[in-house]
């Protein structure tokens, strides 16, 4: 057998690619393969990588019924569970390969531009030395990791940060945008990360970043609220060690993660976090605890804080472990991590975005343009616009479902705006009444196979009314509560419902609006999770038009 291959510069490719959907793949091979190289691009310091301390060799059971592109399943669902599972050594030679291939099927971005932005932004062809490079403003210093990347390397770390900075004006702090970065840049090149890092932050799937300090610092406090609930035990246990201030544990938990995990466990962490988002760090952070409780290491320590991050770093267990203690707590759902976050939000100040914002004017939009929606004067866009929360606010409107053009089938719906994310329905009745909703999560996220309940979404979700009146209805979570618990009461996470013939808004009681059949009908009642009025005055109607707008730069081509 022969094979002739195209060898970017500084990636050492191998000539086969495994189809990595089995549940287990190696670094070794099957008997008659071709033999494997190393996986690491030039610019890492490959001998600096430690090897793995625990005992688990990996083993390949490769399914070739699995449609496969370039070598990587196509099926996504196997795709997953292969993330989860697979015991890949931390020098698989096509992680690379599988890391884009699951970041650009989350994403329709246009990819493949980083030479072009950085042509326009380099002059020469030498590369700048780290230190003419400034940061941009949206990295954080504490979050800087560059692993085993060596001088080189991290000049091209400085350089694709500047790139997405210019491509990405309205990214105010994102913390977690270097360390990813520099994982992605020692398994393949500039081009390739920018290309993963662009879909990471426009993934119509998961959400794997924050683009504000707000929306960081909900990600980050929210994970006590859910150590609380799913670890209650641990919880307690912390309190008792730190004398009622378990905060100093907290506070830096995702450091446990992209710091104090040893490097092949990151990496395998890193596999799951690029198919799955960010509930990845949430389910590792727990796992993290609960062995960390079982093994007493605990135990005659007076700084808990350095006794997690020794017990990380001296750790035995294999990254499998981690990943499986991770995935067995069950009811840790999308819904109910954007529930607890939205809450944490209301008592996260907004005053360092808005500052930040004010370093990115040039990116705000100041008016919008016409969003082709028959339903909503510009006026009236406005008024939902102000309604928005701050990160989507500076985008544009882009209709991508109108059933004046693609009819009022929900099947059509489905494949207009499935996986957009997140969208604002609109609903004009025969009596030209206008009402809506704006919906934080995908209609995708009905399949989503570890959706437990028929419900989904987030507390920033809302309904609201145009015409005849102008109304908003918030999620009732947010409504007069200071604290920053999420709410006990089941009915206030009924966010979004969806099945092949019906779309529902809002439940606990009654459905705050109901689509059954198609979408040519609907009934609205008051809901107990955003206990709004009936948005039509006599509580079913008649469509005339259905639409929905989603979110896009100004440069960007329409679609999701």
């Amino acid at each position: 057998m022969s094979c002739c291959l195209c060898i970017p510069a500084g990636r050492v490719i191998v000539p086969n690619l495994l189809d990595m959907s089995g549940e287990d793949a190696n670094h070794n091979g099957p008997a008659g393969a071709f033999p494997f190289t190393a996986a690491f691009t030039s610019w890492v310091d490959t001998a600096a990588v430690p090897p793995a301390r625990y005992s688990q060799p990996p083993s390949l059971s490769p399914s070739p019924s699995s449609p496969t592109k370039g070598g990587i399943t196509r099926d996504k669902r196997k795709l997953k569970k292969s993330a989860r599972k697979g015991k890949w050594a931390v020098d698989h030679p096509t992680r690379g390969q599988l890391w884009h291939h699951i970041c650009a099927g989350n994403t329709s971005a246009s990819l493949g531009l980083y030479d072009e932005i950085s042509k326009s932004l380099f002059v020469g062809e030498n590369l700048p030395g780290e230190a003419e490079l400034a940061h941009p403003s949206f990295v954080d210093r504490d979050y800087f990791y560059t692993y085993y990347l060596n001088a080189e390397g991290k000049q091209k770390l400085s350089r694709l940060l500047v790139v997405m900075d210019h491509s990405r004006p309205d990214i105010v702090y994102c913390p977690l945008m270097a360390p990813v970065a520099s994982l992605l840049l020692h398994y393949m090149d500039s081009s390739q990360a920018y290309d993963c890092l662009i879909a990471l932050h426009e993934s119509n799937t998961y959400k794997h970043m924050e683009h504000t300090r707000a929306g960081h610092e909900a990600f980050r406090k929210t994970f006590e609220k859910l150590v609380q609930r799913f670890a209650s035990s641990v919880h307690k246990l912390l309190v008792q060690k730190t004398k009622g201030n378990p905060s100093v544990v907290y506070d830096n938990w995702i450091t446990w993660i992209l710091r104090d995990l040893p490097f092949p466990h990151l990496v395998r962490v890193i596999d799951c976090y690029l198919m799955e988002g960010l509930k990845v760090f949430y389910r590792v952070g727990l796992s993290i605890l609960s062995l960390y409780k079982k093994s007493k290491a605990y135990e005659g320590s007076k700084d808990i804080p350095q006794s997690i991050q020794k017990f990380l770093q001296t750790t035995d267990l294999s990254p499998e472990h981690f990943l499986t203690v991770g995935f067995q707590f069950r009811g840790l759902s999308r819904s109910v991590i954007g529930a607890y976050q939205t809450k944490v939000k209301v008592v996260v100040t907004d005053e360092t975005d808005e500052k930040g914002s004010q370093k990115r004017q040039h990116s705000v939009v100041f008016s919008l343009r016409g969003s082709g929606s028959t339903i909503v004067t510009p006026e009236q866009l406005h008024t939902i616009w102000g309604w928005l929360p701050t990160r989507f606010s500076i985008y544009q409107p882009n209709l991508v479902f109108t059933s004046e053009d693609h009819g009022f089938s929900i099947n059509t719906f489905y494949q207009r705006c499935e996986y957009c994310e997140p969208t604002i329905l609109l609903i004009k009745t025969m009596d030209d009444e206008v009402f809506g909703a704006y919906l934080s999560t995908c209609w995708g996220q009905r399949n989503d196979e570890d959706q437990k309940t028929p419900y989904f979404g987030t507390g920033e979700s809302f309904l609201f009314t145009l015409s005849p009146e102008v109304k908003r209805y918030p999620w009732v979570g947010l409504v007069g509560e200071n604290g920053a618990s999420g709410p006990v009461d089941h009915s206030a996470h009924l966010f979004m419902r969806a099945q092949s013939n019906l779309i529902a808004i809002g439940g606990g009681g009654s459905d705050g609006v109901i689509m059954e059949g198609d979408l040519t009908k609907g009934r609205t009642k008051t809901c107990n999770t955003f206990n709004n009025a009936p948005l039509s005055k006599d509580g079913t109607f008649q469509c005339k038009v259905v639409e929905v707008i989603t979110f896009q730069d100004s440069g960007e081509p329409d679609g999701c």
